[in-house]
């Protein structure tokens, strides 16, 4: 292979790389769609979903769990699912009634604060009401 040959491959290579990882920019412009506030992000059905103390189910990036018994708000805590130090998928821990991240130990209280670190900010906390035995968690 001539070295003008290598170069212009090379070269191509390097544009098709660059097209791949870095797009069109068409994501970032792009409007995504907004809920507004006070919406429902989404609705489980409590006849068939964290039934249980302790039970948690992740939608999206909201972890819900069922912290206490009966079929209030107060019963489930709704927080982002992504600790909020490096971003790993928090789970909650019923003995302990603390949400934990599972890379560096951070924990969280049902309310989202900080608790343990090194996780320095709080979780964002989602606002659950119930009507009959549905539950929708609210942005």
């Amino acid at each position: 292979m001539e070295r003008n040959e290598f170069l212009s491959k090379l070269g191509l290579g390097i544009t098709a790389v660059c097209v791949g990882s870095c797009g069109s920019g068409a994501a970032y412009d792009t409007p995504q769609p907004v809920t507004p506030p006070g919406s429902s992000l989404f609705t489980l059905d409590l006849n068939n979903d964290i039934v249980n103390i302790g039970d948690s189910k992740i939608v999206g990036a909201v972890i819900i769990a069922r912290v206490a018994a009966g079929n209030t708000p107060n019963s489930f805590s709704a927080v982002q699912v992504a600790c909020t130090h490096l971003q790993a998928k928090i789970a909650y821990n019923v003995k302990q009634n603390v949400f934990i991240c599972p890379w560096h130990k951070s924990e969280f209280s049902t309310t989202g604060e900080v608790l343990v670190g090194p996780a320095v900010k709080a979780q964002k906390k989602y606002n659950v009401v119930i009507s009959n035995t549905t539950l929708s968690v609210l942005t």
